[in-house]
């Protein structure tokens, strides 16, 4: 419910009435593309749900994926990219735990 701290968050919703303290609203594309090219920073990190990473995964060079080792009953999922002829793996984290999650950064590179 809050915008992450310390960071520019930018919501992209068609949801016309959204609005909330910190935070930059898009209603489309057009308007996101409009909103980003006013900043000068070159990482730019989407959080988001199934339709938005659909949508912005396709415009991106890296991504770095949180793998979960557990198989949750889920009707939305983030496009796998290991099934992606367009995508390598760049780099794996090590094991991580979280209570007993287990879980590992993977960055993914865009091939050229």
């Amino acid at each position: 419910g809050m915008p992450l701290p310390n960071r520019v968050n930018i919501v992209l919703t068609h949801n016309q009435n959204f609005s909330q303290k910190d935070v930059i609203v898009a209603h489309s594309l057009e308007e996101l593309d409009e909103v980003l090219e006013t900043f000068d920073e070159q990482e730019i990190y989407l959080v988001g749900g199934d339709s938005l990473y659909k949508q912005l995964v396709p415009m991106c060079d890296e991504v770095i994926v949180t793998k979960v080792d557990f198989e949750y009953d889920a009707d939305r999922f983030f496009p796998n990219l290991d099934e992606d002829e367009d995508w390598y793996v760049e780099s794996v984290s090590e094991e991580q735990i979280y209570y007993d999650i287990i879980y590992h950064y993977m960055t993914y590179r865009r091939k050229k």
